[in-house]
């Protein structure tokens, strides 16, 4: 479980169509390489993962990790509801923030975010607005490799514990290529992938960025202690069968990252 322990920040990341494979092992391999594979990562977390039974589209998938049922936002669209996450660190003390590099347009997110908790919510125009680039695709928006960034920079200007979450978006299906996605060059990732699964090896390639970047705030010496959860939205939903028999049909995967104590011991010292 995050600790929501008044002293930490708690982020949640939704990682927009992240999948279990199934059966690959260098897509088992890359899934979270970018903070399984930092001596400086593990050097600062305690790591730990596993996987999650889902259910529907992203949107479920957010009310699964915020609300902890099973449900969609229809529910909140007219009403608070306090036994959501948000709501409940709201009541601790947490300033309590969501960004998505989307419009709060989109399936009524800048309306039932505050319902479920959230004081703050930001869109795209808001990150471009911070230094974003866009970033196209089906839902074109802010990239998601430069939100890391801002999240950081956000954490470090709080001035009580924060819950941040964080839904991804350039990893929806399809993923083109083009459009200041930074896949065309997918074999940077993986040869194998760019060989036998190009659209999967594109989104590889997103996730590999988000996780180059976060890794990289993660650790920086002035991050602020938090707790960080990963976790899938919904198996990738590829047409082909070639694509989508590489995915657990049922299951998401999640990483937890757990701030190590000793951090607090040596600030206590000091």
């Amino acid at each position: 479980a995050l600790r929501a322990d008044g002293k930490r920040n708690v982020m949640l990341v939704v990682m927009e169509s992240m999948g279990v494979p199934s059966q690959d092992a260098e897509m088992q391999k890359l899934l979270f390489a970018g903070y399984l594979n930092s001596p400086a990562v593990r050097e600062r977390f305690d790591i730990s993962r596993g996987t999650s039974p889902f259910y529907n589209s992203t949107t479920a998938g957010e009310i699964r990790e915020l609300c902890g049922r099973w449900g969609d936002y229809y529910d909140v669209l007219d009403k608070k509801d306090e036994s959501c996450l948000p709501a409940k660190l709201a009541k601790k003390g947490y300033a309590t923030h969501a960004v998505h590099s989307f419009t709060g347009k989109f399936f009524k997110r800048e309306t039932w975010y505050p319902n479920v908790g959230f004081a703050k919510s930001e869109f795209g125009d808001e990150l471009d607005k911070e230094g974003a680039e866009k970033c196209g695709g089906v839902f074109p928006g802010a990239c998601d490799r430069q939100i890391p960034q801002q999240i950081a920079a956000k954490l470090k200007a709080a001035q009580k514990p924060t819950f941040l979450y964080w839904l991804t978006l350039n990893s929806h299906l399809p993923v083109p290529s083009g459009l200041n996605l930074n896949v065309d060059n997918c074999e940077r990732v993986s040869t194998l992938l760019k060989a036998e699964f190009p659209q999967i090896c594109r989104q590889f390639a997103i996730y590999h960025d988000i996780q180059t970047a976060l890794a990289d705030e993660i650790t920086a010496s002035d991050f602020p202690d938090a707790d960080i959860l990963l976790v899938g939205d919904h198996m990738p939903p590829y047409f082909d069968r070639h694509h989508r028999t590489q995915f657990d049909p049922g299951q998401v995967p999640w990483l937890y990252l757990r701030r190590k104590d000793e951090a607090d011991k040596s600030a206590a010292s000091r």
